[in-house]
């Protein structure tokens, strides 16, 4: 069970504890170990991932921002490398950042 799993079962807990059986000190006995637990640099939520650079440059960016990167228009990325292009959805079109990248 991962950090927050923990935690959101400790709040349960605590949530359980303190309705059913008013009993001050379990409460803050788990507050504490929950405490404890939002301490762990695994619990931060918000924490960036770290991504290999090999898999940076796989991700998909949306034909304006290849255009860019590339110092060619939209147009011309149509018109010289429609293999390069990914259609993403019915609307949607994006290239490789590598693609982008190496042109």
């Amino acid at each position: 069970m991962t950090n927050a799993g923990i935690a959101v079962a400790l709040l349960a807990l605590a949530g359980r504890f303190q309705s059913a059986a008013n009993n001050p000190e379990l409460v803050v006995a788990l507050s504490g170990k929950l405490a404890k637990l939002a301490a762990l640099p695994d619990f931060a939520p918000n924490r960036a991932i770290e991504v290999p650079l090999e898999l940076q440059l796989e991700r998909i960016v949306s034909l304006e921002q290849a255009a860019e990167l590339s110092g060619l228009s939209p147009d011309t990325w149509r018109r010289r490398f429609p293999e390069k292009i990914k259609r993403l959805s019915p609307r949607r079109v994006g290239v490789k950042l590598r693609e982008a990248l190496m042109l």
